[in-house]
């Protein structure tokens, strides 16, 4: 058997109701596809090192800092097709025009942009399966 691979997937959650998303480069698996950002592999998977991992790939694909007060373990998702298991965190930032401006490209992505529920709800196809569940969860948030 194939061992699991094991991830962390956030999405940012501005001023309530905006989401930064990203368009996957064509050389990564789901190729092509929005997911949320920042994500990626684990290689220690105690509680402190997924949080540190997020932090980290927030830096790296975001250039964004964040605060341990801002990020919240909310699941995991176990993604049979891919054989990747997420762990998902929720990032909640404010002031979306200031982040517009400090956001820049990855070496994972060809471009971000935030966008609202409409959005998601209405392009939830063209997105990465962990991030068609994120979509899920979200639209059924009060």
């Amino acid at each position: 058997k194939k061992q699991i691979s094991l991830a962390v997937q956030a999405y940012v959650v501005i001023d309530l109701y905006n989401y930064i998303i990203g368009k996957r480069k064509s050389v990564n698996t789901e190729k092509k596809l929005f997911e949320f950002v920042p994500s990626g592999g684990l290689t220690n998977s105690s509680n402190n090192d997924l949080y540190s991992q997020i932090k980290s790939e927030c830096l790296e694909e975001l250039n964004l800092k964040i605060n341990f007060k801002n990020l919240t373990l909310v699941g995991f998702y176990l993604d049979f097709n891919q054989n990747l298991l997420d762990f998902v965190f929720k990032i909640n930032l404010k002031n979306s025009n200031l982040l517009i401006n400090k956001i820049s490209k990855s070496e994972e992505h060809s471009k971000f942009s935030i966008k609202d529920k409409s959005y998601l709800k209405k392009n939830i196809n063209r997105f990465t399966n962990t991030s068609k569940k994120i979509i899920t969860k979200i639209l059924n948030e009060k």
